[in-house]
C-alpha cells in the first residue's frame, strides 16, 4: 500500500531482524500500520526500552521459578503499570530528542 494518507495505526520499533523481514512489513503494509524507524542501539529514543525495563525489574522483585510464572508475572505487572508513568515516558522523549539533537547525536545524558 502506497497512500500513507490512509494509514490506521502508526508504529515506532528499531531495526531487531524480526521487526524487517519482509512477511512482517508485508502483514503491516496490509493492516495500514505507517511505520517510524528508530536509528540501531538507541534504547534512548525508544518508550518501550523504558517499559521493558519497568516491566522486568517487576517481574524480578516476585522471583519467578517457573516460565509460567514469569508469564503471569508479567501481566500482573504490567496491568498494574499506572498509565501516568506511561505517558510520562512518552512526554519525555520530546526532552530526549532535543538533547540528542543539541549534542549531534550522541547518546542522552542518563544512558552515559
Amino acid at each position: 500500500m502506497k497512500d500513507k494518507s490512509k494509514r490506521l495505526w502508526s508504529l515506532c520499533q528499531d531495526g531487531d531482524g524480526a521487526h524487517s523481514s519482509h512477511s512482517t512489513k508485508e502483514y503491516l503494509d496490509i493492516k495500514r500500520v505507517e511505520l517510524w524507524w528508530l536509528p540501531a542501539w538507541s534504547p534512548d529514543m525508544n518508550p518501550m526500552e523504558f517499559m521493558w525495563s519497568l516491566l522486568w525489574a517487576g517481574v524480578a522483585k516476585l522471583k519467578p521459578s517457573t516460565n509460567q510464572e514469569v508469564v503471569e508475572f508479567a501481566k500482573k505487572v504490567w496491568a498494574e503499570i499506572p498509565q501516568t508513568t506511561i505517558q510520562h515516558v512518552i512526554d519525555h522523549l520530546d526532552e530526549v530528542y532535543d538533547w540528542i539533537i543539541e549534542h549531534n547525536g550522541d547518546l542522552y545524558k542518563h544512558h552515559k
